[in-house]
């Protein structure tokens, strides 16, 4: 091929792009034509799981004494009663709140030797707690009876098996009862409760 003919077939190929390219009138390029274009772009977010709970309140029981013709004196702080003794009913609650992102399971037990015996001592002493519903459907299976507390070395009390994380289902609260035997010792009494959450 000679110089002059690879001219000529350049010549011809930009003519046929231009005219792809563009439609001209009279005022000269009206729009470009031929050439198809596109993008594409993101938008990210990453939701962190965790596991979580909040816990707020306390049960307060006051001061008093087992009456004097009585076994025992029983405290339900669901209830809002006592029986056998002086201490004045109250009605007081322990709220558990799932804060975090996940449905959990929440476990709880006592500081220390911190059952019933350790806490309580005397004759057939009690320590209980359960949970009382707030809200529907935030456990699947709440221990809704009044069950014993163990101690720090002994089987965590599992409280509910699936509590949700939205809001309007995450939560529930902790009522306690005492038995208090006549031949408990004197003096303040006073125990932490420790609750543990796991991924459900």
């Amino acid at each position: 091929m000679t110089r002059i003919e690879r001219v000529f077939l350049i010549a011809l190929a930009v003519a046929a792009i231009t005219l792809v390219a563009a439609v001209v009138n009279e005022n000269g390029i009206r729009a470009i034509t031929g050439f198809a274009s596109s993008g594409t772009a993101t938008t990210s977010v990453n939701l962190l799981e965790i596991s979580s709970i909040k816990t707020t309140g306390s049960i307060d029981f006051g001061s008093g004494r087992v009456d004097a013709n009585a076994s025992n004196a029983t405290l339900d702080s669901d209830a809002g009663t006592v029986t056998g003794g002086s201490w004045t009913p109250i009605t007081q609650y322990i709220t558990v709140e799932n804060d975090g992102t996940v449905n959990i399971s929440v476990n709880v037990s006592a500081d220390g030797n911190n059952n019933a015996n350790g806490l309580i001592g005397g004759t057939n002493p009690l320590f209980q707690i359960k949970g009382v519903a707030t809200e529907p459907d935030s456990c699947t299976t709440l221990q809704a009876g009044y069950t014993n507390v163990p101690n720090s070395t002994e089987t965590p009390l599992a409280l509910c098996d699936l509590l949700r994380y939205w809001n309007s289902a995450d939560e529930f609260n902790i009522s306690s009862k005492l038995s208090i035997p006549n031949d408990a010792a004197p003096g303040q009494r006073n125990v932490t409760l420790t609750f543990s959450a796991s991924k459900a």
